[in-house]
């Protein structure tokens, strides 16, 4: 299936931005913009935002192109100087129109005449239309790809040789996790040798030690004792999440003697919210299993918390497992997508939930009963866990990367970005 597409020849190698300011005459800052079907709080638009503050304060005029948001994101990314387009449907609730719809790509790809084009996709077909425009109209691009999963390459195979022509156009394709990029090539048809990973990284505030008195203040709003043992799970309300295996998990804890000590705060939002609280009322856990919504101030929750859980059925490279790490927590885990080359060989690997689902809730009463009775063994894991964070999964690494990859989208060395002093901060 082919994706519709202005075809005016006169359009076609627009002039650079970056070359040099009619006005003046001297080198203009280079403009990179960053289209994204994440506008929201998603793990993509957490790297979304790190991103483009990091290309700012590089020297970078950026423009971010996302369906139309307001929060404390786009709050601090206009402070910051970062210009938004928006387009014109919600990206997350319309995916299929991210494969067929031109429109807004072509107005802002006129208007912005960017000097490369970093499209942030939560899939690989994500912005499929749009990345089109960009290679019609000879725009350079580098493609990152925020989750892979095998089931989407067979739902849209029609798809399949329009995205390796973009792949093989693009300045860089960039996967978050190792499988996600051999996924990428054994089903998505991108060469072997052709791509390359960035994990992504969280900022200074996750890596800080616990705070006591935000852990107490946290707790007391959920009605939650001080020396209560707190199993958090942050992540989005929806089934891919695993909340149905948690919650016979839950079930099956109450004959364990650690049952009395054990509490559960679940911290997101999603279509699964409703079931899953008349699910946690049908099973009286109300006093149990706490949902606070999604919380901006997701860094102060992991200081309530003792043990991180995620039994998720597929994911990228997920940030919640980076920010337990980070925060000191142990953690179990499903050991699916990226998850096993988060961990290591540290915390607490399950079963996949699609073979075994029975595994999956037996590991979790297993693990979940040992740690709460074992504050050392916690300690242990959480302080291992910590270190592997700094290591691997700090913001300043994943920027320092990413400012790379874009050096060279652009053909310069990453130096030349750095050659203009950002602005000063704007205001909203």
């Amino acid at each position: 299936m082919r994706v519709p597409l202005a075809t005016d020849s006169s359009d076609r190698s627009l002039p650079a931005s970056g070359a040099t300011s009619s006005s003046t005459g001297l080198p203009d800052r280079l403009n990179v913009l960053l289209y994204t079907d994440d506008p929201e709080s998603g793990g993509v638009a957490q790297y979304n935002h790190a991103v483009v503050c990091a290309l700012v304060r590089a020297g970078y005029r950026v423009t971010c192109m996302q369906t139309r948001a307001d929060n404390p994101l786009v709050a601090e990314q206009r402070q910051l100087g970062v210009a938004h387009e928006w387009i014109g449907y919600h990206t997350g609730q319309e995916f299929t129109r991210t494969l067929t719809d031109t429109v807004d790509a072509i107005r802002v790809f006129r208007s912005n005449r960017p000097d490369l084009i970093l499209f942030s996709d939560c899939c690989p077909f994500s912005n499929l239309a749009a990345r089109q425009v960009a290679l019609r109209l000879g725009i350079p691009y580098v493609v990152v790809v925020g989750f892979v999963g095998a089931y989407l390459a067979r739902n849209l195979d029609q798809y399949l040789p329009l995205l390796a022509r973009q792949h093989a156009a693009a300045r860089s394709v960039v996967a978050v996790s190792r499988e996600n990029l051999q996924l990428l090539v054994n089903c998505f048809r991108l060469p072997a040798g052709r791509g390359e990973i960035i994990h992504y990284g969280r900022p200074d505030r996750f890596f800080q030690p616990p705070n006591p008195d935000v852990r107490s203040r946290l707790r007391s709003t959920l009605g939650i004792d001080t020396q209560a043992v707190v199993c958090l799970t942050a992540a989005r309300l929806t089934e891919v999440k695993g909340f149905a295996h948690q919650l016979e998990a839950i079930k099956a804890l109450r004959a364990n003697p650690v049952w009395p000590r054990l509490q559960f705060v679940w911290i997101g939002e999603g279509e699964q919210r409703s079931a899953i609280e008349s699910a946690i009322a049908q099973e009286r856990l109300a006093d149990r299993i706490h949902l606070p919504g999604h919380r901006w101030d997701a860094a102060d929750w992991y200081d309530t918390a003792d043990i991180f859980v995620l039994p998720s059925h597929l994911e990228g490279m997920p940030l919640a497992i980076m920010e337990a790490m980070a925060k000191r927590l142990p953690v179990v885990a499903t050991g699916v997508s990226g998850i096993p080359e988060e961990l290591g060989d540290i915390g607490e690997l399950l079963p996949d939930p699609a073979t075994d689902p029975a595994g999956v809730v037996q590991g979790l009463v297993e693990t979940i009963a040992r740690w709460a009775d074992d504050p050392t063994a916690r300690a242990e894991q959480g302080r291992r866990g910590h270190e592997r964070a700094q290591l691997l999964f700090r913001e300043e690494l994943m920027a320092e990367r990413t400012l790379a990859l874009v050096a060279r989208g652009l053909g310069r060395p990453t130096a030349a970005a750095r050659q203009t002093p950002a602005p000063a901060a704007a205001t909203a």
